[in-house]
């Protein structure tokens, strides 16, 4: 990995969930069933993902603006003044929002967080609390009612792999408990870090 982190282009590939994406298909290819039918898989699998993708290539230009601008910095000094809770407060409610609205904790993380981090940080809150947080929000909104993307696109898939029709609304529901924990533990992080 320390190779990996030295080569720009590379480096967000040093990074062990996407390492152990990368070993997953290595392992797949030593079965020559999938090595025969490889471009169809590869084919529908990019088909099924294209729309994640998108959001989370535009996602990151966008922050690369952000910081580009300087408006993480514009934001800080417009914060300073802010009560801590209220910041809290109302970035992990856009943290959530965004996160159910584009179905990705990484676009959430990277939209909404890149700009709540820093500015929580500058208002008093401790790093490792304020990085917590965020990952509880950004989880809980991925899967967040009504409109919860993430769980429209696992039902379609899941149901186009075993070719019965599941139900995405039911399946948001079945999940929310689960939602409601991770975003309870992301404010309490965020609210009491």
């Amino acid at each position: 990995m320390a190779a990996l982190k030295g080569i720009p282009i590379l480096r967000g590939m040093a990074f062990r969930v996407v390492l152990a994406i990368i070993m997953a298909l290595l392992v797949t290819l030593a079965f020559a069933t999938v090595r025969r039918q490889a471009g169809a898989i590869m084919v529908s699998g990019l088909r099924n993902v294209s729309r994640t993708v998108q959001i989370q290539l535009s996602a990151g230009v966008m922050v690369g603006v952000f910081y580009q601008a300087g408006l993480i910095d514009l934001v800080q000094q417009a914060t300073q003044h802010l009560a801590p809770h209220l910041m809290a407060t109302v970035g992990g409610l856009a943290t959530l929002g965004v996160g159910m609205l584009t179905g990705s904790q990484t676009t959430a993380q990277t939209m909404i967080v890149s700009m709540m981090a820093p500015t929580l940080t500058h208002l008093g809150k401790d790093p490792v609390a304020v990085a917590v947080g965020a990952a509880q929000l950004a989880m809980a909104g991925q899967s967040m009612p009504p409109v919860g993307l993430t769980t429209f696109v696992v039902t379609g898939l899941v149901g186009g792999i075993i070719k019965t029709r599941v139900d995405p609304v039911r399946t948001m529901l079945m999940a929310l408990p689960v939602t409601i924990y991770f975003t309870l533990v992301g404010f309490a992080f965020w609210l009491l870090g």
